[in-house]
């Protein structure tokens, strides 16, 4: 089959690679579609997230169709539909990693309840909670977009809770517009929205902000939020994934407040000592993200219309010219990017 592979930083093929087996707790998946997650995505391909041997296989937003379950799977049945199926290798021999395996023509879910049924005393893997089903009338690229409006509905919720007066996104990308869509959903009254560029405005202004400050040198932030009347934030959300923007997203918190960092960063250790400090202040939080709070949430608002998926996807591409959308996103080209997967397996 064929897959989207890391062969060692900085090096992303498309190859063939042998199909996954499953045990009898898993279940099959003919892959359909997987977005490409703009920062992590570019991040596993440099090689700067994850310990995993190379080569491995990327890819983590997808979505596809049961073709076969083991024997003591009762979670999943042939024909369902489900988020997050991966490439991946019971046996380790295969010399194959996973980073998440998503880019892949088939892949796995498990089913945790049945595995642990089994074996009361072991872990299964991680990412089977997530791997929920969903309706099968949802195009399956389309469907992609619902993990990560289920991630940012799920830390809003437990950072933002009734009556917060303000939120500060920092961002424009398409983490940042999630966060945007689902403040005003909660009714918070206040959406600021801080970025670099001013083609984004009339974007994130229709996701529903209130406001969107372009700064930058000459206009730090927290002066460009106070000329507009509005700041300090009691939460501030960093969602680009890098230090510079958890700087902005500090200087816009009130003292009280809380910073919740959403992107990939590097370790604390590395941080600017500002950073260092506030962090141990207690300025800078943290937010698990739980999407399966969030599931059946997001699910009905799609079925009644309040979610457009075709909202969040610009473009849509096969799995031979994931390159081409890699490029898009690097060249602020496109905003979210549905890989393809062919059906033919070979």
């Amino acid at each position: 089959m064929k897959a989207a592979i890391v062969e060692r930083p900085g090096e992303l093929v498309v190859r063939d690679v042998p199909e996954p087996t499953i045990n009898p707790w898993q279940a099959l998946v003919q892959i359909k579609a997987c977005s490409i997650c703009n920062h992590t995505d570019a991040e596993i391909v440099a090689g700067r997230f994850g310990g995993s041997a190379w080569p491995l296989i990327l890819g983590h937003e997808s979505v596809g169709v049961v073709i076969r379950v083991g024997h003591r799977v009762s979670r999943y049945k042939v024909g369902d539909h489900v988020l997050r199926p991966g490439a991946m290798y019971n046996d380790p021999a295969v010399g194959i990693g996973s980073a998440w395996g998503g880019f892949a023509q088939l892949g796995v879910v498990g089913d945790t309840a049945a595995f642990l049924a089994d074996n009361p005393a072991e872990k299964p893997h991680w990412s089977w909670e997530k791997q929920q089903i969903i309706p099968a009338d949802i195009e399956p690229g389309e469907a992609t977009a619902i993990i990560t409006l289920k991630e940012t509905l799920s830390v809003l919720k437990r950072v933002c809770p009734p009556g917060t007066p303000a939120v500060a996104i920092v961002g424009t990308g398409p983490v940042a517009q999630s966060f945007v869509f689902w403040a005003r959903y909660l009714e918070v009254p206040t959406v600021a929205v801080f970025g670099r560029r001013e083609q984004w405005r009339e974007t994130v202004m229709a996701r529903g902000a209130t406001y969107y400050v372009v700064s930058g040198e000459s206009t730090p932030p927290a002066a460009a939020a106070r000329a507009r009347g509005i700041g300090p934030f009691p939460c501030v959300i960093e969602a680009v994934g890098s230090t510079d923007a958890l700087q902005t997203a500090v200087s816009l918190a009130s003292p009280e407040g809380k910073v919740i960092p959403y992107g990939i960063l590097p370790p604390v250790d590395a941080w600017p000592s500002l950073l260092q400090d506030a962090k141990q202040r207690g300025l800078i939080g943290t937010a698990p993200v739980d999407e399966t709070i969030t599931h059946d949430e997001v699910l009905h608002l799609v079925a009644t219309g309040r979610v457009r998926l075709a909202d969040w996807i610009s473009h849509r591409l096969p799995l031979g010219r994931i390159h081409e959308g890699f490029r898009l996103l690097e060249k602020k080209q496109a905003t979210k990017v549905v890989i393809e997967i062919p059906e033919e397996v070979g």
